[in-house]
């Protein structure tokens, strides 16, 4: 699975088993960067989209949050 840090990704971890590890962590600027940067990482082809709104920047309110 791939989730946001901090308290934002709180609800998406507890959905995980008790032996579940943290693989790796990234950065990321907007969600087109994330899904390429974790399709990279899983070895699939590299990952497109037809919205817009993907390339986007991340607000700087869920940086903070993150950190």
């Amino acid at each position: 699975m791939c989730c946001l840090a901090g308290r934002v990704g709180d609800d998406a971890r507890r959905l995980l088993s008790v032996g579940a590890k943290l693989l790796w962590t990234f950065e990321a600027g907007s969600y087109f960067e994330a899904m390429t940067k974790y399709n990279q990482f899983l070895g699939r082809a590299p990952y497109t989209t037809e919205h817009a709104w993907d390339y986007e920047p991340y607000p700087d309110e869920w940086v903070s949050a993150q950190q």
